[in-house]
């Protein structure tokens, strides 16, 4: 199941992702930045299961899933999943959903730091991902996003190479000022 969801040995050893044979469930743990354990993802390999993903007890503004792994100072990926994460190949962050908020830990380091931000956020997300992207350029202008177009896959249905590819070809500046003449003159 996870060779065919495009995970490699590598992935395995880099995220310490773990599955269990007796509940046929994937368990990705995500560790802060002391490298200590602060939230976990399961997903379940059974087609047929009805409750496909489950997440910690935690609340997810409270963490930033493998914060170990985030280097501040170059462009982030902010996708929504763990498989979007780990296919991204990128020094990226799944955000567990398709919103961030001004309140969650991500957000106040992202602003902190003033880290680029790259919004790669499924297809289907656009008003989620502009909405979102309001909320923080006031504080950080190192914006951009992922122009989908007519694209429908999400990263981890792309693969690596596809999405790497595409992001490059895709990606853009997003230009606060622009937007907010476009508001005022609609």
């Amino acid at each position: 199941y996870l060779y065919d969801r495009g995970l490699t040995d590598d992935n395995f050893i880099k995220y310490k992702v773990h599955f269990s044979i007796v509940e046929n469930k994937i368990l990705f743990p995500s560790y802060d930045e002391r490298e200590e354990l602060n939230y976990y993802v399961t997903r379940s390999a059974d087609p047929d299961s009805t409750y496909k993903y489950q997440n910690s007890g935690n609340p997810k503004i409270d963490i930033i899933f493998n914060e170990h792994l985030i280097k501040w100072d170059e462009p982030l990926y902010l996708v929504e999943g763990v498989f979007d994460y780990i296919s991204c190949k990128q020094n990226a962050v799944p955000i567990l959903g398709s919103t961030l908020t001004s309140n969650s830990k991500l957000y106040k380091k992202l602003v902190h730091h003033q880290t680029p931000v790259v919004f790669a956020l499924d297809p289907d997300a656009n008003k989620k991902m502009f909405k979102s992207i309001e909320n923080i350029v006031m504080y950080n202008d190192h914006i951009s996003y992922i122009d989908w177009g007519s694209e429908t896959r999400d990263i981890s249905k792309m693969g690596t190479e596809d999405f790497s590819h595409y992001a490059k070809d895709h990606q853009v500046n997003y230009d606060f000022t622009s937007q907010v003449f476009s508001k005022l003159f609609v």
